[in-house]
């Protein structure tokens, strides 16, 4: 118990540490100029200029300083303008940066558009497990069977188990990480 109760700790500590970081402005240079993301603004800058989005778990939406409204979704995209404006196929042609482009921008800068990656935290974690189970398979056994009596000894075959199991954990914690 004072093993679970050690690897708890750790493992608590190991979240902590690694989920503390602040996701920053982030800039990049498009056709010479700055474009800014300010993620706490929901607001990207360039040239002056003020777009405002929100960005929702499977939806983007935009809107130009025009007041002119994108709308990016795993379904497709749509455009949403006042009914007196004049008729444009893209947002180049308004003088405008290209709805591609804010939409990519915006989903690798913006920490709430990170859903489909898998944390960090939880590689490290899947990696930790792997390695207690396939260096020490009897300390994993032990965890694993509370209820059974402690005079109880694995069998070899057991062991093994917990061996294939941890490497398939260091595996999975490993292509998370650098996936």
């Amino acid at each position: 118990m004072k093993q679970f109760s050690t690897l708890l700790a750790l493992g608590l500590l190991m979240l902590l540490l690694c989920s503390c970081s602040v996701m920053g402005n982030q800039t990049l240079v498009i056709h010479g100029k700055e474009a800014q993301l300010l993620p706490d603004e929901d607001a990207i800058i360039y040239g002056g200029d003020r777009y405002h989005y929100s960005a929702g778990a499977r939806t983007i939406s935009i809107t130009y300083p025009n007041g002119y409204v994108y709308t990016h979704s795993e379904s497709g995209s749509s455009w949403s303008c006042p009914s007196d404006a004049p008729a444009f196929s893209s947002a180049q042609e308004l003088g405008y940066l290209p709805e591609d482009l804010l939409v990519a921008f915006i989903q690798k800068g913006d920490p709430t558009q990170s859903e489909t990656a898998v944390s960090p935290v939880i590689s490290i974690l899947l990696i930790v497990l792997g390695l207690l189970c396939a260096v020490f398979p009897q300390i994993a056994w032990h965890l694993s069977s509370r209820g059974r009596r402690s005079e109880e000894a694995p069998s070899t075959l057991t062991l093994r188990t917990q061996r294939i199991g941890g490497v398939l954990l260091i595996l999975a914690g490993l292509f998370t990480l650098l996936r």
